[in-house]
């Protein structure tokens, strides 16, 4: 029983010792319901709440577990249970997968050339000054510092256990490359509202059951797109930053919750992770460990628009960027977009006490598809106004098609290293 929950799992109970039964993290996923067509997220919560609530109601009855949290969009509870505890719930019919929810350090898998190279600037123009406004865009991240003066966050959240004052490098960088309005790196699609989703800690520490919860926070906000700029790789977790998640079929509680946000009308971008040449090492040390995908989790989702990275000058794939395919040997990314010394916007030093004055806002270059993803995101904003502004359909599937028929600029490599192309707006 206990082997079904994984290498993180299995960690977990070494680090306990002999004859000891802790209290385990774990995620129980609940047979997966999926939004209907043109049901609403409210109404698809309550119905998903029914089953969670009942489910929660018999394991504090029936073996007493205490604190039980609801990942709705993720069809999934987390609770801490002991090894006894677990195995009265191993059997349940309903319950489909066991995950464990530890606090791993998160390596997050985790603009003005950008803005040119993707042509951001002439398809504005050409759009009748298209900037993303009225598009509703939720970062899922460490949190970004409501204080630049480049940022305007319209709603700030959290759903890990630090607070949003404490804003992260990581995603202030990535809500400035789809939203700085400052000239020196703009965003790409500037007027959007902005919604900070705090789903780790600034450092990039977090449990994955805070970026279930991050989708759900962004689906009640009705977001129109989710940047997610984070993942939890398959890599075992004897190599340094391997995580041992497990997500043999794209159906994990992230997957679903980001495949469950696309049903509800929810476009969602995710980067598809940066351990290529982790993965190379492992293959070439011949030590027989296992992997089943390059890509991250929820980068694997069949709904996300998975997004790899390129150099700018040359639009070569950048070594550290994910291949495909997917686990359950689907085509990963969708597209390639720069993800090499970006600048961005970062957080604002802490004010000295009784100082007045004022420093030029900050920026900083970060490489990763975590910074190409929120390109992607951006330009997809670009394509929802657009479309609103015409009469065009403009849901997830429509802006998808969008972007990948006429947003792309086929490069040399192969589909599951650049999938359709580079990102170009025509």
């Amino acid at each position: 029983m206990i082997e079904s929950l994984g290498s993180m799992m299995l960690a977990a109970l070494d680090e306990a010792g002999p004859g000891a039964d802790p209290e385990l993290p774990v995620v129980l996923q609940i047979d997966a319901l999926s939004p209907g067509a043109d049901e609403s997220w409210g109404h698809f919560k309550d119905r998903v709440g029914d089953r969670l609530g009942r489910q929660t109601d018999l394991l504090r009855d029936r073996i007493g577990v205490g604190d039980v949290r609801e990942l709705y969009a993720g069809n999934a509870l987390a609770a801490s249970l002991t090894t006894e505890q677990l195995a009265a719930v191993i059997d349940d019919p309903q319950i489909a997968i066991l995950f464990a929810d530890l606090d791993p350090v998160l390596p997050v898998v985790l603009m003005h050339e950008v803005h040119e190279l993707v042509g951001a600037p002439a398809f504005r123009r050409a759009g009748g000054g298209l900037t993303g406004a009225g598009v509703s865009v939720a970062v899922l991240d460490t949190g970004i510092d409501r204080r630049h003066p480049a940022l305007t966050v319209a709603h700030s959240i959290q759903t890990c256990d630090e607070s949003v004052d404490i804003p992260g490098h990581h995603g202030t960088h990535c809500a400035g490359i789809i939203a700085s309005t400052d000239p020196r790196a703009p965003g790409i699609a500037p007027g959007v509202d902005l919604i900070d989703v705090k789903v780790l800690r600034a450092n990039g520490t977090g449990r994955h059951t805070d970026i279930t919860a991050g989708v759900d926070r962004a689906l009640d906000r009705a977001a129109d797109i989710l940047s997610i700029s984070l993942g939890f790789n398959h890599l075992p977790i004897s190599v340094p930053g391997g995580h041992g998640w497990t997500c043999v079929d794209g159906a994990c509680p992230l997957c679903t919750a980001v495949d469950n946000a696309v049903l509800e009308g929810a476009l969602v971008v995710v980067a598809a992770g940066n351990e290529h040449q982790r993965c190379e090492g492992v293959r070439s040390a011949g030590q027989g460990l296992v992997y089943d995908t390059e890509l991250s989790c929820p980068g694997q989702a069949r709904g996300a628009l998975t997004v790899g990275a390129t150099h700018k000058a040359t639009h070569a794939p950048a070594r550290f960027s994910s291949n495909g395919p997917t686990a359950y040997d689907s085509g990963k990314p969708d597209l390639v977009a720069p993800g090499v010394d970006v600048r961005s916007t970062v957080p604002l030093p802490p004010a000295s006490p009784g100082g007045s004055a004022v420093a030029p806002p900050p920026f900083g270059m970060k490489s990763g598809t975590s910074v190409a993803a929120p390109v992607v995101a951006g330009a997809c904003a670009l394509l929802i106004e657009s479309a609103r502004r015409t009469g065009a359909p403009d849901d997830p599937a429509a802006i998808r098609r969008i972007l990948l028929d006429t947003c792309v600029e086929r490069i040399g490599g192969p589909a599951n290293v650049v999938g359709a192309g580079r990102l170009r707006l025509p």
